[in-house]
């Protein structure tokens, strides 16, 4: 055996913000909102780079295109499965009420929308479905 270590060239810096807009202006969806819709922003727990960033500029986007956003863990069983253990693991990355300026609501409710074609069923969290959108 032998020892290698790999170096990667670091990546050019992205404006977070801007490119969030561009890309929410490319596929018209900040035109799309109607004043007041309540937004789920999912948020994950799998080592996304600059996470609090992107989640703080997704919120920020939204309330200027007149929408109500509210952030919602999606995680799956990290934070021990619980409600609170998953807000836990987003204070963990920054991602708070008060940092993000938007609620969070973490909740373990599901609800069944279907089955795949092999049999498999498909949930999606009950406050994701409450939305008007994700």
């Amino acid at each position: 055996m032998i020892g290698l270590r790999q170096k990667y060239p670091h990546s050019a810096p992205i404006d977070i913000r801007a490119t969030l807009q561009r890309e929410f202006d490319s596929q018209g969806i900040l035109r799309q909102l109607k004043p007041g819709a309540r937004i789920a922003v999912a948020t994950g727990s799998r080592g996304i780079t600059n996470i609090q960033a992107i989640v703080a500029a997704t919120v920020e986007l939204l309330k200027k295109a007149g929408a109500a956003p509210f952030i919602i863990p999606a995680m799956g069983s990290h934070g021990g499965a619980t409600a609170e253990g998953q807000a836990g693991v987003l204070a963990e990355y920054g991602i708070t009420e008060a940092t993000m300026k938007a609620p969070i609501r973490a909740a373990m409710e599901v609800e069944r929308v279907g089955t795949t074609a092999d049999g498999v069923e498909v949930f999606v969290s009950a406050e994701a479905l409450r939305s008007d959108g994700i």
